[in-house]
């Protein structure tokens, strides 16, 4: 309980109390449970004074010392905080609904389980805070510094974070749906098993992030930046993905149904059935890999290149096939993995390393021909980038078929699209010639930022 005398002497004015504070700076007043509402205490010195289950509500704290504080389970519901110390305070359980935050230092305060429901934050400091099941519902939080800070377990519904700085956060299993996250920065941040149904990440910065197991149901992630980020089993259905970077992402078992995305084709891609779309390889995070994406079906192309098949399960010699094509450029090479064998109504997995450059659409559209024309093409099943900048690409053959014919009219599929290409842009109207402009890679830093965005478009 407080102290009489204490809460005589803070009842006097904060200049008596603070010249009280300076002649006695040794002791620690206790002020537990005391009864300070709507006092004006702008700027009182409370450093490390027990304040734990103390009515504030509505009080007047505006650039008050908080620090080390304790204020465990108090009502601070519509006070006035504004550019407070309380850097180090203890506020678990505390009760902040709805008050003023701004311009507050709260670097290391811990905050476990408190209700900041409704609070102007703008530009709060957070730093290395303990939020841990706090609740942040409809809070204010704009160009706040949360960095380091651990917010497991939060709930951010509907919160406005607007260019606030995430970097280094907890939010594993946080809710954040329908939060405003436009342009934060959160660089490497735990944001696995949260729900951002219906968030607003417009223009955020969620490099290397994690976001495995996450809800991104709905989400405008569009111009936002995910390079590196895991995506595992995340579900992004109906999310807005326009412009977002997604260099080195691991979307693995991620879903993309009905994601929107202002890349458009003339024809859109078949996706298979499966929620395995793309898979990341094992560190170092060099390599993307596609998979389980089956037989698209694109426009466009540009290139010719030559193919030997050295495999003594077709050929008993390296077949070149580059003569047979105009102007080979580059040189693909094919192979059956070891282990492989041939039997009747089985199937093979031919391995075939394409060039950087390639073409995607082109590619794409050339082996949906395949498959439709019956010659033993049966999917596709993995488009990986390896670190030596080659790209693999993995077929899946009718064991008996002729890997060489298959290859062969792979190529010729390929020219005849090459030869349309001039007639098909003559022919696309305006829209369909900004659309096409679009693909054009020098808007794009990386081919997988393309085939991603055509793959996605693929799905509307």
């Amino acid at each position: 309980m407080a102290d009489l005398a204490y809460l005589q002497l803070i009842n006097r004015g904060v200049k008596r109390w603070n010249q009280w504070r300076q002649n006695n700076a040794s002791k620690r007043p206790d002020l537990s449970g005391a009864n300070l509402e709507e006092l004006n205490l702008a700027g009182i010195n409370l450093v490390g004074v027990n304040l734990s289950g103390a009515n504030l509500k509505y009080a007047n704290l505006k650039g008050a010392h908080l620090r080390f504080a304790l204020l465990d389970e108090a009502d601070l519901s519509y006070a006035d905080l504004s550019e407070s110390d309380l850097g180090s305070a203890l506020l678990i359980q505390s009760n902040l609904r709805h008050a003023c935050l701004v311009k507050a230092d709260f670097c290391r305060a811990n905050l476990r389980g408190a209700n900041l429901e409704g609070v102007q934050g703008d530009q709060t400091f957070l730093i290395e805070a303990n939020l841990i099941q706090a609740n942040l519902s409809r809070s204010n939080l704009t160009k706040a510094i949360l960095t380091e800070a651990n917010l497991q377990s939060v709930n951010l519904s509907y919160a406005n974070l607007t260019k606030s700085d995430l970097s280094f956060v907890i939010l594993s299993n946080a809710n954040l749906a329908h939060a405003n996250l436009s342009k934060v920065i959160c660089l490497e941040g735990q944001v696995n098993d949260a729900d951002l149904t219906g968030s607003n990440l417009y223009c955020a910065n969620f490099q290397r992030a994690n976001f495995q197991n996450s809800s991104l149901h709905s989400a405008n992630m569009s111009g936002g930046n995910f390079g590196e980020s895991n995506f595992k089993d995340a579900d992004l259905r109906g999310a807005n993905l326009k412009d977002i970077r997604v260099m080195n992402a691991n979307l693995y078992a991620a879903k993309l149904h009905d994601v929107v995305e202002d890349f458009a084709v003339e024809q859109p891609a078949m996706l298979s059935e499966k929620d395995n779309l793309v898979e990341q390889l094992p560190l170092p995070a060099t390599d993307i890999v596609l998979d389980g994406v089956a037989n698209p079906t694109f426009t466009n192309v540009q290139f010719s290149l030559s193919v030997s098949d050295p495999s003594p399960a077709v050929n008993s010699q390296p077949a070149a096939l580059g003569a047979e094509f105009s102007a080979p450029v580059e040189k693909l090479e094919q192979k059956i993995p070891e282990g492989e064998q041939i039997f009747p109504f089985s199937t093979v997995n031919v391995d075939i390393y394409l060039p950087f450059s390639i073409d995607w659409v082109a590619l794409a559209s050339a082996l949906q021909r395949c498959k439709d024309i019956g010659c033993g093409l049966l999917n596709t099943n993995c488009i990986e980038v390896k670190t030596d900048q080659r790209i693999l690409l993995r077929l899946e053959l009718d064991g008996n078929a002729n890997t060489t014919s298959v290859l062969k009219i792979l190529m010729q599929e390929y020219e005849q699209l090459q030869s349309k290409e001039t007639q098909v842009l003559q022919e696309t109207n305006t829209h369909q010639k900004s659309t096409l402009e679009l693909l054009n890679l020098h808007l794009i830093e990386h081919p997988l930022d393309r085939l991603f965005g055509l793959l996605v478009a693929s799905r509307r």
